[in-house]
């Protein structure tokens, strides 16, 4: 789902069509409290099928993270 390298903040995302990113469940929780991400914090994105992208956390609720693709 998700990968961590020392410095790289990644993380695996349904599609990058999209201008906004919506995460919720394990995702959430890898953000949240295992990358320790917050508001205006950025990330690489992935999608599994050779797309990426950077996201900018945007906003952070204790049910779902909203991502800006940038």
């Amino acid at each position: 789902m998700t990968s961590s390298h020392r410095g790289t903040r990644r993380l695996l995302v349904a599609s990058l069509e999209s201008e906004w990113v919506e995460i919720e469940a394990e995702a959430l929780h890898y953000v949240v409290h295992v990358l320790r991400l917050d508001s205006g914090d950025i990330l690489e994105l992935f999608d599994g099928r050779g797309a990426t992208g950077r996201g900018e956390v945007v906003d952070i609720s204790s049910e779902r993270a909203r991502l800006r693709v940038i």
